[in-house]
């Protein structure tokens, strides 16, 4: 297997097991994975706790390096911890450097949202049954460019008029990358509506 150009692998909790951490371990593969909260881990007197347990007297927006490795899955493995809520916790195994867990796993949540618009929630990507390597990554080129001028589009339009919130949860109604594609779609589909002068603008902001 090539490793090179394999920085870290990451993975949500629906990952269990450890068939896979001793492949990765065999392969020098970092390996930086969100477990759940319930999972049972090591505490500092070799106890198997539920994993939660060992972060809930921090804040709400607090993180910690849990000191050395913790047994996990008949593993070693470094365990991190985020307070998000008051009953809820971001936790991270890790197989090292666990000071840059919580930005490894960022990074991932970061690439699913790109996957998750240039698929059904954006451009629908998998209706255009390609399978040749090379037009893939022509497409994806494309469409990496087209998301971002979309969410550019988006914070623009958001700095004007505000997305407004869900009252059931205080968060926004649409995501700025909706709100900037659809806009996009009527300014450049509807001649009604398109202006030179704000398409000019709206151009501006092509990566």
């Amino acid at each position: 297997m090539v490793t090179e150009k394999i920085a870290c692998v990451t993975a949500d909790r629906e990952f269990l097991g450890n068939s896979l951490i001793e492949y990765l371990r065999e392969q020098n593969i970092k390996l930086c994975i969100r477990i759940k909260n319930n999972t049972e881990v090591a505490n500092a007197r070799g106890q198997l706790v539920n994993a939660w347990t060992l972060f809930n007297h921090l804040s709400v927006g607090e993180s910690l390096i849990l000191s050395g490795k913790r047994s996990i899955w008949g593993q070693k493995l470094y365990l991190v911890g985020l307070k998000t809520k008051v009953d809820e916790f971001l936790i991270i195994a890790t197989t090292e450097s666990p000071e840059t867990a919580l930005v490894n796993y960022g990074k991932r949540w970061q690439i699913e949202t790109l996957f998750g618009c240039l698929k059904s929630r954006g451009f629908n990507f998998e209706s255009t049954h390609i399978t040749e390597n090379e037009r893939i990554s022509s497409m994806i080129a494309i469409l990496a460019i087209t998301f971002v001028w979309a969410h550019r589009t988006g914070e623009w339009l958001h700095q004007q008029r505000p997305i407004p919130l869900k009252t059931t949860i205080g968060r926004p109604l649409i995501r700025l990358f909706r709100y900037g594609l659809d806009y996009l779609q009527n300014l450049l589909c509807n001649r009604k509506v398109s202006r030179i002068s704000t398409v000019r603008q709206i151009i501006r902001l092509v990566p």
